[in-house]
């Protein structure tokens, strides 16, 4: 894939999200931001390096680019989020209703800073 599919995945995968999310379907929403976060994530290392294959999944990535971009912890704790509460929950379906609603924004603004990093990386390169 290259960069423009990338963002146009993450934006979709995003709408998606909130489409489940409004039908009761919790889980498949939940899912729809981890995906739209690695689309964005892919979309950032893109920028980088535009022959790039990889799909960049690791804590590690985050932490360099907020580093890189002079950016506060919130990006990691995005990351986190999504990973751990919003992907997980796509298997265990365990999150309350109020986890949910909480961890589906924070999710939706994770991907909305790496989309935002990804544009502004494109416009400079």
């Amino acid at each position: 894939m290259i960069y423009d599919e990338h963002i146009a995945r993450a934006s979709r995968f995003i709408g998606d999200s909130s489409m489940l999310q409004q039908t009761g379907s919790d889980m498949l929403a939940a899912e729809s931001v981890w995906g739209a976060a690695i689309q964005a994530m892919a979309a950032v290392e893109h920028t980088r390096s535009r022959d790039s294959r990889r799909h960049p999944q690791e804590k590690r990535f985050i932490i360099n680019l907020s580093q890189r971009n002079n950016l506060t912890p919130e990006l990691g704790y995005g990351f986190d989020i999504v990973r751990d509460r919003l992907h997980n929950h796509f298997y265990t379906g365990r999150l309350n209703t109020n986890e949910f609603e909480e961890y589906m924004e924070t999710g939706k603004v994770f991907v909305r800073q790496l989309l935002h990093i990804a544009e502004r990386n494109s416009n400079l390169g």
